[in-house]
């Protein structure tokens, strides 16, 4: 585990061996060789009051790594618009709306919370909990097919975080196993609140947009005609996670 007052000296502990591998000598983010034993090492980057020290994945959005803060807490996951994307004003306000999305959602068993999010000279980020598990869509692959009890039990907790999602006034609209996070414990959370709305705008139909949101796996038919949307939309995209769990493909 990296140490907050080794990368606040300006180094990092090598992971095989403990050589200091001196941040000034190379690049943020890059996968650089201890000079004594070979080993690669991810060079640390800062945003805000983060520092971010391992990659996790992400795509075209953002990419998330896990940080940690000043203080050395290192129960964080942490979304930063990459290269050229930090001058795309799109992805700013989507980065942003998602954001802002997500704090209104507040906490909740079953759902991952927004913790901070913000612009750092010029680094777009969301900040969320660090959640230790693995992704329904990874589980699927290797289980092939869930047995039936364990499926509805996934179906209750995603009907817990919904009803809590709409009791603020939103839908989630992105229903899908890549979306799902499942905890060792078998808690499930939901994350990733990009194509979240405000119920009276969802119910209002997108038919004016010039393209279609979503997984075309699990999105509802009415967005596709950009007719309104409502907790039946949810149910739909509820259903076609379920036959995914339970055929071990989509639908």
């Amino acid at each position: 585990m990296v140490k907050i007052q080794d990368v606040e000296r300006g180094f990092v502990a090598c992971e095989f061996c403990g050589n200091e591998v001196h941040l000034s000598d190379f690049e943020p983010f890059s996968m650089e060789k201890c000079s004594k034993c070979g080993t690669p090492n991810f060079i640390p980057y800062k945003v805000a009051s983060y520092w971010l020290f391992l990659p996790l994945g992400g795509g075209g959005m953002g990419r998330v790594y896990r940080a940690m803060d000043e203080n050395g807490k290192a129960d964080y996951a942490l979304k930063l618009l990459p290269g050229r994307a930090k001058t795309n004003q799109n992805l700013i306000d989507s980065l942003l709306k998602e954001a802002e999305a997500g704090k209104a959602l507040g906490t909740h068993k079953n759902i991952i919370p927004i913790i901070d999010y913000g612009n750092s000279s010029g680094d777009f980020f969301i900040v969320t909990e660090f959640v230790q598990g693995e992704r329904l869509d990874h589980l699927i692959e290797s289980k092939r097919q869930f047995q039936e009890k364990a499926a509805i039990e996934c179906a209750l907790q995603i009907i817990d975080a919904e009803t809590h999602i709409l009791s603020k006034g939103y839908l989630y609209r992105d229903l899908k196993p890549e979306n799902i996070m499942i905890e060792p414990n078998g808690v499930l959370r939901l994350y990733d609140y990009g194509l979240c709305m405000k119920k009276e705008e969802a119910s209002a139909g997108t038919a004016h947009v010039d393209h279609i949101e979503g997984s075309p796996f699990y999105l509802p038919p009415e967005r596709i005609v950009g007719a309104p949307e409502g907790e039946y939309s949810e149910i739909y995209s509820l259903g076609m996670v379920l036959f995914h769990m339970l055929a071990g493909k989509t639908y």
